[in-house]
């Protein structure tokens, strides 16, 4: 193998090798496959089962593919600890919850044993282990509330830049400010907008199932695009589906 610059199918070639390559290899066929799902490449269940039957980092490199490619936990990327999670690297735990999923990520050769499919797809088994987030009653009632502000900035806004055109054509200028209904809805949006937009910066930013770089396009849009993207927000995070429009088209199920 290459080990300045191995291939996915070097890095897939090695790690399925027996006997194993030395840990070195490894390593860098390990960390190479999680690079490049992170980037849209492909990678299956069975590779990170297979890093799982070693030790160390290599199987914690496992363990994150598997994660990100189930969604168990809806863990993906995020770090289990700081949600009080465990991190687990156990084999056998892994191929017990795989076959409780419907439709299960694997391939039944006989009663008692499974064989991973190698060639699975990314977005059968994402499918597997993509769980709804369970919403109390109290979080539904608060996503409500919430919805109500939100939606108030793009019906204002839609509605003043309509009423301003309209204006415009009819009179042909631009209207001036008159203490009307108009104007009343101007100031409730940039209120309802100024009261709003920093605690959706801060929401995107504190987000654990988002990377930094996402969080960071999530607060550019809510900056720049404020009265579209603000409620446009709070409907992904309702959905569990913040991270869904940064994922690449190869491993995106829904």
């Amino acid at each position: 193998m290459n080990v300045d610059r191995p291939s996915i199918s070097e890095c897939r070639e090695t790690i399925h090798r027996r006997p194993a390559v030395n840990e070195g290899d490894l390593v860098v066929a390990a960390f190479t496959l999680l690079e490049g799902l992170r980037f849209g490449e492909t990678a299956t269940v069975d590779d990170g089962l297979a890093l799982l039957e070693h030790p160390g980092v290599i199987a914690e490199v496992g363990a994150r593919i598997l994660y990100v490619l189930t969604g168990r936990d809806g863990l993906g990327w995020g770090i289990g600890d700081k949600r009080g999670l465990s991190f687990c690297v156990d084999k056998s735990d892994w191929l017990a919850y795989l076959n409780s999923q419907q439709p299960p990520c694997r391939t039944l050769i006989a009663p008692g044993s499974i064989r991973l499919n190698p060639y699975e797809p990314l977005q059968r088994c994402e499918a597997a282990g993509k769980q709804q987030p369970h919403r109390s009653l109290v979080d539904h009632l608060g996503f409500l509330v919430a919805a109500v502000p939100a939606v108030f900035l793009t019906a204002t806004s839609v509605t003043v830049m309509v009423w301003t055109a309209y204006l415009a054509v009819t009179l042909g200028q631009l209207p001036k400010p008159a203490g009307d209904l108009r104007d009343f809805l101007a100031w409730g949006f940039i209120y309802a907008c100024g009261a709003q937009l920093p605690i959706y910066i801060v929401w995107a930013f504190y987000s654990r199932e988002l990377t930094i770089g996402h969080s960071l396009s999530w607060a550019l849009m809510l900056y720049f695009l404020n009265a579209l993207t603000i409620p446009f927000f709070l409907f992904t995070k309702w959905t569990g589906t913040t991270d869904r429009y940064f994922r690449p088209a190869s491993t995106k199920s829904d």
